[in-house]
């Protein structure tokens, strides 16, 4: 065994990370930024994994596409000419549509993040995004718009016990 004889030895051995994969099949990602690379970039990202990909090139465009695409989430940037990812998500959510969104943006510090939870994004991403990090956000994000949904539902059909004697 390689590994118990580098233990012998004092010699500190590194797990190797696997690549995260997500099956993205069937799945439609709108991607909203105005920066043509960041676009072509997460597209590559989400192509690679099976997604279909939509892009939109500020928040205007985005907004549209939303409602004529019907995508299965949202990739968003926040500062964009026309309309920024606060305002699109802002109307996103105002018309009760409820696509798990993720917010991508340069500025990642905890008020940054804060903000953008505020305004309707299921989670924040700091920019540059790299393929693991993307593809867990959109496993973890997916997840938690079907539980927030399935939570509802749940308690829309919990009829409350009577108290026991």
């Amino acid at each position: 065994n390689p590994r118990a004889k580098s233990q012998k030895k004092g010699v500190a051995t590194k797990a190797v990370a696997e690549p995260y994969h997500l099956d993205l099949r069937g799945q439609t990602v709108l991607v909203v930024d105005d920066s043509e690379d960041n676009r072509s970039l997460i597209s590559f990202f989400l192509r690679s994994s099976g997604a279909k990909v939509i892009e939109a090139c500020d928040g205007e465009e985005g907004l549209k596409k939303v409602f004529s695409e019907r995508p299965d989430i949202l990739l968003v940037d926040i500062q964009m000419p026309k309309k920024n990812g606060f305002d699109m998500i802002n109307e996103v959510r105002a018309r009760h549509c409820d696509v798990p969104a993720i917010a991508l943006t340069a500025f990642s510090l905890g008020e940054a993040k804060e903000k953008c939870l505020r305004a309707g994004f299921d989670l924040h991403l700091g920019k540059p995004v790299l393929a693991d990090q993307l593809l867990k956000a959109i496993d973890s994000s997916s997840g938690l718009r079907k539980l927030s949904r399935n939570t509802i539902k749940a308690k829309r059909r919990t009829v409350p016990e009577r108290a026991k004697s």
